[in-house]
């Protein structure tokens, strides 16, 4: 029996977003690598940006998302 299995959703719950794989070969790309980093990072976020595979060579898209998380406090002393 073979039980189908998201690759994708697999690599995120182990990895978290620190990772997400080729769409052709299925390796997984370390977003922390600065390598890799500096093709897919931007200062606003929410863009779409071309990369190439190492593991197969092969072109694909991959959508930046960033979510930002916001505290408020009294003062700078609340946070330690």
């Amino acid at each position: 029996m073979t039980i189908p299995v998201d690759l994708e959703k697999l690599a995120k719950a182990m990895c978290g977003d620190d990772f997400f794989t080729c769409p052709h070969c299925l390796a997984l790309i370390d977003t922390k690598d600065c390598e890799v980093s500096q093709h897919i990072v931007s200062y606003w976020g929410d863009d779409l940006h071309d990369f190439s595979c190492d593991e197969c060579g092969e072109d694909f898209v991959v959508k930046e998302t960033v979510t930002r998380h916001f505290d408020a406090a009294k003062t700078a002393d609340d946070f330690r």
